[in-house]
């Protein structure tokens, strides 16, 4: 008896699936616990209020400015406190109740040839985080004594509905810049029970007689980088290895092999590999293209906006163009299961109107 022509065997395979189903949507959060909140803002929403606490606050720039945000997570407190701190669960607990945020809108307000910006941080559901305010080493301002500073600072703060409740002073540190100008840095901790060895911490910035940052998150213990940059030291040295096993054996072995073997048959096809690389190259455009509104994060103000988006043209044409090297392997591993498997539906003509119907097509794709 043939099991896929039982229809037990279906029925089964129904039940299974829908088992699976129940079990991933009700366990799902368990496995990745960052899920387990609810994301309320959207960009649109992040850029308006960023916008608007920008004119209210007069930050950097102070008019025209542009903006774009994005939805960024703590990949390094998340593994801190999976690893060392309570693993999955707590951190699940941590997010449900909002006293951590890995996961914050991040906006950027800039202008071109413009040094000066600001970055304004929201939680997902819309609560305003914090804010940096960069401006040019060239700008002035008046100075300071780290007690004015820390008073406007704190100031500041409690004006924004950024409190400091339980925090207390660890450290603080000011730097002259070219122009003359005094940046203070004051750095706030309190301890948490839910953090382990890992510290809440709030940090200000005074530039010159601005106050000019605002920051809010958990100092993660050195000695936690070092033990997991060993553990990802030895990972990384295994992908590498496997990395060079499989160039070897895929590409010299697999492909330029492959090919040489077929082409002693006369047996290569290329018409389907270059149809198949072109399809992917221009999804992998689309792919990119799609991601371009974020890449102004990384935009130089320095640069012209129209100079930056040639450039942002130019990554997109060579990343699809790469693309097309992948036709050479689709031509060896058609080529070479054909041969091993002369039975079997060729890859390329699956598609045709006379061969997409037939019973050994639609058997493959169950089977």
């Amino acid at each position: 008896m043939k099991p896929f022509r039982s229809s037990l065997f279906w029925i089964a395979a129904l039940v299974l699936t829908f088992a699976a189903a129940v079990y991933s949507y009700t366990h799902y959060t368990r496995a990745f616990p960052i899920l387990n909140q609810k994301i309320t803002m959207d960009r649109s929403g992040a850029t308006r209020a960023a916008l608007d606490l920008a004119g209210k606050f007069k930050w950097s720039p102070t008019r025209n400015a542009d903006a774009v945000a994005r939805l960024t997570q703590n990949s390094d407190l998340m593994d801190y406190i999976e690893l060392e701190a309570g693993g999955k669960a707590n951190l699940g607990t941590l997010v449900a109740s909002g006293e951590i945020k890995p996961t914050r809108w991040d906006v950027r307000l800039y202008r071109e040839k413009d040094a000066a910006e600001t970055l304004v941080e929201f939680s997902p559901q819309g609560q305003f985080l914090g804010f940096s305010e960069k401006l040019p080493d060239a700008q002035a301002g008046r100075n300071l004594t780290a007690d004015q500073a820390r008073a406007l600072a704190v100031g500041g703060a409690s004006a924004m509905g950024l409190g400091l409740d339980g925090f207390k002073l660890a450290s603080s540190t000011d730097n002259r810049v070219s122009s003359g100008r005094i940046d203070h840095t004051f750095t706030y901790e309190r301890p948490n029970p839910h953090l382990g060895a890992g510290r809440e911490q709030c940090v200000l910035v005074v530039r010159g007689d601005r106050f000019s940052g605002y920051s809010r998150g958990v100092k993660i213990p050195d000695e936690f980088f070092s033990r997991f940059s060993a553990m990802r030291a030895s990972n990384k040295d295994i992908s590498i290895a496997s990395e060079i096993a499989m160039g070897l054996i895929l590409v010299l072995g697999g492909v330029v092999g492959g090919l040489i073997f077929l082409a002693g048959k006369s047996k290569i096809g290329w018409r389907g590999p270059v149809v198949l690389a072109s399809i992917l190259a221009a999804t992998a455009a689309l792919n990119g293209y799609s991601f371009l509104p974020l890449s102004w994060f990384g935009y130089y103000t320095a640069l012209s906006s129209s100079a930056f988006e040639i450039r942002l043209i130019i990554g997109l044409v060579i990343g699809a163009l790469v693309m097309l090297v992948y036709a050479p392997v689709y031509a060896a591993a058609e080529g070479l299961a054909r041969e091993a498997f002369p039975e079997h539906p060729q890859l390329w003509k699956v598609f045709s109107p006379r061969a997409a119907g037939t019973r050994p097509v639609f058997g493959a794709v169950l089977g």
